[in-house]
């Protein structure tokens, strides 16, 4: 190996928001998840992440080590409120029933897992306005979730330390994008979701990655979402926000 991570180019639109930190540093600025201190994990996540198929990536002795690794994280203290935002036709004025998670599952989202449609939310209404796209002829509704940590297990993994593993593996996470050549694909976000799935966890609460230098927020996904009517604040008309 050698003695210091090899960056290059990432295709997508983040890559102009990662800054080369001098010799073997870098930091995506969004989510401000810097990396380059341990180059032993830094090059086994690229490894990992540069894979393509589910197979390859269960397979590659990475899984082994993130396994163990997300099984001693802690979860998420709660409750936590969040928001969830979608864009409606205003008439008729959309209720809480509509602001549940999408039906079906989506091959474009970063943390889905097979099978199921994650519910995304996210901790702060700014979070909402960075990552919903208000579609023309349409208004940006906002609606209050209360998550109840103690009957679900989010992961977080926000604050992961230069140089641990699971540091390394989401700062390809969180880079990954869905065109042929990025350096990692949404596939590799995917298989994470479900490796963390299968350690017991319910979720994740995750740095948001339309944040910028000054403003972070972030963003929770609960991968199963069956009880999402309860954590819904029914009290709450969905809002417009602009």
């Amino acid at each position: 190996m050698s003695s210091k991570p090899n960056f290059f180019p990432v295709v997508g639109k983040v890559t102009v928001s990662i800054m080369v930190q001098g010799a073997g540093a870098a930091v995506f600025v969004p989510t401000g998840r810097t990396i380059g201190k341990n180059p032993k994990n830094y090059e086994l996540a690229q490894a990992w992440a540069r894979l393509r198929t589910h197979p390859e990536l269960f397979a590659h002795s990475a899984s082994d080590v993130f396994r163990s690794s997300i099984a001693a994280v802690r979860p998420v203290m709660g409750p936590l409120e969040a928001f969830r935002g979608r864009s409606l036709p205003s008439v008729p004025a959309p209720t809480w029933r509509q602001m549940g998670p999408p039906p079906a599952p989506s091959s474009a989202n970063r943390y889905s897992c097979r099978g199921s449609a994650p519910l995304y939310l996210c901790v702060t209404e700014m979070g909402v306005k960075r990552e919903v796209r208000q579609q023309p002829g349409e208004r940006l509704y906002l609606q209050r979730f209360v998550i109840p940590c103690d009957a679900l297990r989010l992961a977080d993994l926000r604050f992961l330390e230069d140089g641990d593993f699971l540091n390394d593996v989401f700062f390809f996470a969180e880079i990954a994008a869905s065109d042929a050549d990025a350096h990692a694909g949404l596939i590799f976000t995917q298989v994470l979701a479900e490796l963390v799935a299968d350690t017991n966890f319910d979720g994740i609460l995750v740095p948001g990655i339309r944040s910028n230098d000054l403003t972070h927020y972030a963003n929770i996904v609960v991968f199963s979402p069956r009880d999402w009517r309860d954590w819904c604040d029914k009290a709450w008309t969905p809002e417009i926000i602009t």
